[in-house]
């Protein structure tokens, strides 16, 4: 045989794959690996991004044979290229060939499954084995492994681009377009290679990732250095260093080797100057610099001091033509040069760009480096790229320059979201009003909403007299998203402020702008109508993609945003595993939290993208461990809504998908949980025995009780959080969460407690309802007791609400995950308070009409609707009864309290506590409301003052340190309420919400009775006498508007029952609450008229027509308050 005509020569270490990485990127893997449909993969990214670690993960993801071959420029040659492809697939199936061996026999059990061949008509060797012919051509290749293959087999072709423009290349694109049946291909390279994948793409067969989809986001670093090379950072150092490198995987390798072994403050060193490290400059001057021409070298070194880079630009810094064609080139080639825009602007790769700045000054000097920056500078001035320009000017230290672009271009720059402002010496920072509001904004956008308080009065003053009138409508939006005061506010972030606070109130509110319609979208899902906010969601977002929406397009960035996550935030809800109910085509919850994902990234705020993260845990695995990292990050940046709503996720997370210890749970899931419940345990020292470390928990109880009991930890820190915050609503669904952990861990709470649960959540809406239901029944896994009738129902009627709200799938995973790991032990304790059933929920003050007196409910059962009777040692001593309908009076033990000579303000303080009674009010709140003047020391002082004399005036007679009944609550206040009948606005909420249960029962006859019996205990105008101030005016119209709801609705009710008489009656009262309530003109018409009062009738539509007119409305023929109907 003749050298020309010997096989190739086959290297089996170009068929051996890299080992896995330890860290395991569901986000990458779970699509290629969860569809089938996918047939080939494309992963094109410079070199250091992970692409072969990423293949190798994918591949031992599926579990599949696979095939590897990593190609170079040595095999680019037909005959070489099939030789190694057919000693790579023959690697994959070689275990079948020796099965009978002692050695096969005795392989791992999890070892993956060769590739099954057909016996071959080649012939036999004379031990019986099948001989098998080299591959000649590309296409015996696909015909061999088209006839043989009897398993699928995953072949990988690594590093594509050594073999650009050789014969390798062209047989890979043939390969490709004849795919045999049973063969998946993954295929990497530093560039897009010269395939043509059209076909592919089409047929929706290839799944393609990119350099952007391999970097690694902030809580992979953090994960990577956690469990990869046992370093636990900072979320500040992990923040930092993923914004340094970009989250180039190569960097964050040369970042730990720079800084192995070192301690902290070495770290924080290398970390700021990470491109002057040794290692990292090695790696660039022999994979970038070291493989271009030297005048690409020279472009790269004297282009760098561009931010973004453009054709233009490039040529008149350089004074010369061809930028274009080179940018291209180094993009093409992949050297670490990234397109944006389609082809109109390039950026360099931030490490590498901060090499090459270094280098610019070790070429040219720190003058000669000062001036192309200078330079640089002009041209992004001339484009209109001011952040830019003040960035260049910034690196050359022109700060006379920089002053006059913040004088002549402030407002432009204030509004750009990028951090311009971090090169800025302290003189100007602290000073220019300009800066001190960017910085406000950027505040606000990472959730610091305490610190961008204060930035915004730095920039007011700054400003002085002229300051801009929307910076004090900025301030003051602010100002109503962090204190509430319940006063009447224009800014919508204060509708939607009070939209936590009572979403019930504000879901049917007119949605004519994108902003009404994002808060009745937030009120929808806090009100827990899941379906209905998503659709509100939807048309938001589908206003901002061009297709229309309420108010227009998508009613601007931050709205189009928020909606996106809510939309994802429903998705999550209603999905049950990759199966998401639309009416807009295939979309899957992973593309809903995608494209919420990409809004939060696109928008620039940190503290969205953070939730959406979080959301996005929810469809991971190991999701415990990423909302720890991002709950560490919220907390860092003092981001309070964000930790609330983290921990709300986490939670969330491990009650859907506890780590299972017969499932592989890792350690590190394990710690994360732990730090959760230890997170919560710190900021709330009063909820103890948190944070048990993993042993702990395996010698104590199934890992399904103790991922419950973390949990429950966690959501008892979320309802305090959102407490502090006031936003009950939110605080609500924490509760019925925790009462959901409590189910599987048998650490029911107190009765009373799981009571005032259940009714807030039945005030809310039906999913929390749903979700309280099924936590005040027992759990049903290993141990459960056997049930009653009632607990049976309960679950029944959880379901059938969930169902009809939308969560029926969450319900499910939520009652089952932990039933299935044991999670519930023998012992398990029954919450005494059952939950509310067609045969308990009964009217507190007379049976229901028509139910027998065998049916009536025990005492024990009416729970549920009013607390059971107190402890008679507390009714004799402490018990209070406020009235603030028609009048404010407050007693204990029976005995009338006298408010002769009490302090005004002291007065004011009593009137807020008892219209809140049973909620906590935060000390920041309650200063804000009575003492909005003084200084916050100073208001913090009177009310410590206030709060001391109001206790001796309920408890004059009780020892100071035995004094309950005006508790410190978290950082508020909370004046206790024994029993809701005792206090009448508690007593008529009751009501309602005992209205509302029946409502969602379909029980329209005991609806009617608790609609009627509350208004009849609506005793007159709330506090009358009390100082006419915005909360107390606020509270007023609030109630007001809840009492003509109520008269309207009973009016109907009355109306389909024939009780025209009562039905016109209850009109007429909610007409004297509200008579501009257009429903309730149109309900007393029509019941006079039924009730055969024609001339009353009339009247009521003279009187109609009075307010129209009054109001300056004209009305049309037929347009009365009846409608027309019956004219």
């Amino acid at each position: 045989m003749t050298a020309e005509s010997a096989p190739p020569r086959v290297i089996p270490a170009r068929f051996r794959p890299p080992p896995a990485a330890r860290m395991r990127r569901e986000r990458l893997t779970r699509e290629f690996a969860g569809s089938p449909a996918y047939r080939v993969g494309l992963v094109v990214a410079p070199a250091g991004a992970g692409k072969s670690t990423l293949l190798a993960e994918i591949a031992q993801h599926l579990r599949h044979p696979t095939a590897w071959l990593t190609l170079d420029d040595r095999i680019g040659t037909s005959g070489a290229f099939l030789a190694h492809l057919q000693a790579a697939v023959r690697n994959a199936s070689q275990p079948a060939a020796s099965q009978a061996s002692p050695a096969a026999q005795h392989a791992p059990a999890a070892q993956r499954t060769p590739a099954t061949w057909a016996s071959s008509a080649e012939g036999t060797t004379r031990a019986g084995q099948a001989t098998e012919r080299p591959w000649t051509d590309i296409e015996m290749a696909i015909t061999d492994l088209e006839q043989r293959l009897r398993s699928d087999l995953l072949i990988v072709l690594d590093d594509l681009h050594t073999v650009q423009g050789q014969p390798a290349e062209a047989a890979a694109q043939t390969f490709l377009d004849y795919l045999p049946s049973h063969v998946r291909v993954l295929v990497s390279a530093r560039w897009r290679p010269d395939l043509d994948l059209h076909r592919l793409r089409l047929a929706g067969r290839i799944l393609e990732l990119d350099a952007d989809a391999l970097r690694f986001r902030v809580w992979e670093v953090e994960e990577l250095f956690r469990d990869c090379h046992g370093v636990r950072l900072r979320p500040d150092e992990v923040a930092a260093l993923t914004r340094s490198t970009s989250g180039w995987a190569a960097g964050l390798q040369l970042f730990h080797l720079a800084t192995s072994g070192r301690p902290q403050r070495e770290r924080a060193r290398i970390l700021s100057g990470l491109a002057k490290a040794r290692v990292v400059r090695e790696y660039l001057t022999t994979h970038v610099l070291d493989t271009v021409r030297p005048e690409e070298r020279d472009f790269l070194i004297r282009t760098c001091v561009f931010d973004r880079l453009t054709d233009r630009r490039c040529d008149d810094l350089l004074g010369r033509t061809g930028s274009d064609a080179q940018l291209a080139g180094l993009e093409r080639r992949g050297l670490f040069t990234v397109v944006d825009d389609d082809g109109i602007s390039y950026r360099y790769h931030e490490v590498l760009r901060m090499h090459l700045l270094a280098q610019l000054v070790d070429e040219l000097g720190e003058a000669g480096a000062n001036e192309i920056h200078r330079t640089a500078a002009t041209l992004c001035e001339r484009d209109g790229a001011l952040s830019e320009a003040v960035l260049c000017y910034c690196r050359c230290g022109d700060w006379k320059q920089v002053r006059r672009l913040l004088e002549q271009g402030g407002e432009r720059l204030a509004e750009d979201p990028a951090d311009w402002f971090e090169l800025l010496p302290p003189s100007i920072r602290d000073s220019d009003p300009w800066v001190l509001l960017a910085v406000a904004r950027r505040l606000t956008a990472n959730g610091s909403l305490n610190a961008a308080a204060d930035a915004y009065r730095g920039a007011v003053a700054a400003f002085g007299p002229q300051a801009p009138v929307w910076v004090a409508r900025e301030q003051a939006g602010l100002d109503d998203w962090r204190h509430p005061a319940l006063r009447r506010t224009t800014s919508w972030s204060g509708m939607i402020r009070k939209v936590l606070e009572d979403p019930g109130a504000h879901i049917d509110r007119p949605t004519d702008s994108p902003q009404a319609l994002l808060a009745s979208g937030i009120a929808a899902f806090v009100g827990g109508r899941i379906p209905l906010a998503r659709r509100r969601f939807d048309l938001i977002t589908d206003g901002a993609d061009g297709a229309g929406g309420a108010g227009g397009a998508g009613g601007g960035p931050v709205v189009e945003a928020v909606a996106a996550i809510g939309s994802a935030a429903c998705a999550m809800l209603m999905a049950d595993e990759q199966v998401l109910p639309d009416d807009r085509g295939d979309r899957t919850p992973d593309d809903v939290v995608d494209a919420a994902m990409a809004a939060a990234e696109r928008l620039g705020y940190p503290a969205f993208l953070r939730v959406a993260t979080g959301i996005r845990a929810m469809r991971l695995p190991t999701g415990h461990r990423r909302v720890l990292h991002l709950l560490n990050a919220a907390e860092v940046a003092d981001d309070q809504w964000g930790s609330a709503i983290l921990r709300l996720i986490g939670a969330l997370v491990t009650l859907t998908a506890p780590p299972s210890a017969g499932d592989g749970a890792d350690a590190a899931s394990e710690q994360a949980l732990a730090a959760l419940a230890l997170a919560a345990s710190v900021r709330h020292p009063a909820i103890g025995g948190l944070g048990e470390t993993a042993q702990a928990r395996m010698r104590a109880r199934p890992t399904g009780s103790w991922a419950a009991q973390q949990a429950a930890a966690t959501l008892e820190t979320a309802a305090r959080d959102f407490d502090e915050l006031s936003a009950p609503a939110l605080a609500t669904w924490a509760r019925v969460l925790r009462l959901i952990a409590g189910r599987h861990t048998g650490t029911a709470l107190p009765e009373r407690e799981t009571a005032r649960t259940v009714r807030a959540a039945a005030r809310i809406g039906p999913a929390p309802y749903a979700l309280a239901l099924a936590g005040s029944a027992p759990s049903r896994g290993a141990g459960h007791l056997p049930d009653g009738p009632g607990h049976a129902s309960a679950d029944e009627m959880a379901a059938r609400i969930a169902a009809d709200a939308g969560i029926g799938p969450l319900l499910r995973r939520l009652t089952g995950a932990h039933d299935e790991h044991g999670g519930t032990p023998t012992d398990v304790v029954r919450p005494a308070v059952g939950p509310p059933t067609p045969a308990t929920n009964t009217t507190a003050d007379r049976p229901a009409r028509n139910q027998p007196a065998a049916e009536q409910p025990a005492a024990g059962q009416r729970a549920a609707v009013e607390p059971g009777p107190p402890n008679p040692r507390t009714a004799a001593s402490g018990r209070l009864t406020i009235r603030c309908l028609g009048g404010f009076e407050i007693s204990r033990g029976g005995t009338a309290i006298s408010l002769d000579g009490v302090q005004p303000r002291n007065l004011e303080l009593l009137h807020i506590l008892a219209v809140h009674a049973d909620r906590a009010v935060s000390r920041d709140r309650l200063t804000e409301l009575i003492w909005p003047d003084a200084s916050p020391s100073r208001a913090n002082h009177s009310l410590q003052v206030a709060i001391s004399a109001l206790r001796g005036l309920l408890e004059p007679d009780v020892p100071r340190e035995q004094r309950r009944l005006l508790r410190r609550a978290g950082q508020g206040y909370l004046l206790v309420v024994t029993d809701h009948a005792d206090h009448d606005l508690l007593r008529f909420g009751q009501l309602l919400t005992a209205a509302d249960e029946a409502r969602q029962r379909g029980d329209r006859e005991t609806e009617a009775d608790h609609l009627m019996t509350a208004i009849e205990r609506h005793g007159g105008e709330l506090l009358p006498a009390g100082r006419p101030t915005d909360w107390l005016l606020t509270e007023r119209e609030r109630l007001r508007v809840v009492l003509a709801t109520a008269c309207e609705r009973v009016s109907r009710l009355l109306t389909e029952a024939g009780r025209h008489a009562e039905a016109a009656r209850l009109a007429e009262r909610g007409l004297d609450v509200d008579r501009y309530r257009d429903g309730l003109w149109q309900v007393l018409a029509l019941a006079l008229r039924a009730n055969g009062q024609p001339a009353a009738a009339a009247l009521a539509e003279v009187r109609y027509r009075s307010m129209l007119a009054e109001l300056g409305v004209s009305d049309g023929p037929g347009d009365g308050p009846g409608g027309g109907d019956g004219r």
